[in-house]
Protein backbone atom coordinates (compact mmCIF):
# COMPACT_ATOMS: atom_id res chain seq x y z
CA UNK A 1 0.00 0.00 0.00
CA UNK A 2 1.28 3.40 -1.01
CA UNK A 3 1.18 6.43 1.37
CA UNK A 4 1.60 9.97 0.82
CA UNK A 5 1.78 12.98 3.67
CA UNK A 6 0.35 16.31 2.76
CA UNK A 7 0.65 19.63 5.14
CA UNK A 8 -2.09 21.55 5.34
CA UNK A 9 -2.34 25.33 6.51
CA UNK A 10 -5.91 27.08 6.13
CA UNK A 11 -6.08 27.29 3.05
CA UNK A 12 -3.46 24.74 0.79
CA UNK A 13 -2.16 21.22 0.41
CA UNK A 14 1.02 21.04 -0.06
CA UNK A 15 2.35 17.69 -1.15
CA UNK A 16 6.08 18.82 -2.26
CA UNK A 17 8.13 21.50 -3.14
CA UNK A 18 6.17 22.94 -6.00
CA UNK A 19 2.57 20.69 -5.74
CA UNK A 20 -0.38 22.43 -3.98
CA UNK A 21 -3.98 21.83 -4.16
CA UNK A 22 -6.70 22.89 -2.05
CA UNK A 23 -9.58 21.55 0.11
CA UNK A 24 -12.71 23.81 1.13
CA UNK A 25 -13.12 20.81 4.77
CA UNK A 26 -10.37 19.65 6.26
CA UNK A 27 -12.54 16.31 6.09
CA UNK A 28 -11.94 16.80 2.22
CA UNK A 29 -8.41 16.82 2.54
CA UNK A 30 -7.39 12.90 1.88
CA UNK A 31 -9.66 12.48 -1.47
CA UNK A 32 -8.91 15.87 -2.77
CA UNK A 33 -5.68 14.57 -2.60
CA UNK A 34 -6.30 11.32 -3.87
CA UNK A 35 -8.21 13.23 -6.80
CA UNK A 36 -5.10 15.36 -7.52
CA UNK A 37 -3.25 12.30 -7.97
CA UNK A 38 -5.61 10.62 -10.03
CA UNK A 39 -5.34 13.28 -12.21
CA UNK A 40 -1.47 13.85 -12.30
CA UNK A 41 -1.25 10.19 -12.83
CA UNK A 42 -4.31 8.54 -14.15
CA UNK A 43 -2.51 5.01 -14.42
CA UNK A 44 -2.23 4.72 -11.03
CA UNK A 45 -5.05 3.81 -8.55
CA UNK A 46 -4.74 5.84 -5.78
CA UNK A 47 -7.90 5.15 -4.05
CA UNK A 48 -6.28 2.71 -1.73
CA UNK A 49 -3.66 5.52 -0.53
CA UNK A 50 -3.40 6.35 3.01
CA UNK A 51 -3.04 10.42 2.88
CA UNK A 52 -1.44 11.69 6.35
CA UNK A 53 -2.54 14.96 6.91
CA UNK A 54 -0.20 17.02 8.93
CA UNK A 55 -1.74 20.34 9.94
CA UNK A 56 0.12 23.51 10.05
CA UNK A 57 -2.21 26.22 11.53
CA UNK A 58 -5.40 24.90 10.36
Amino acid sequence: MNSVTVHATRWELTLGDDVVTQAHDLAEAGQQVRDYLDTVDPSTDHSLWVVSVVTDGW
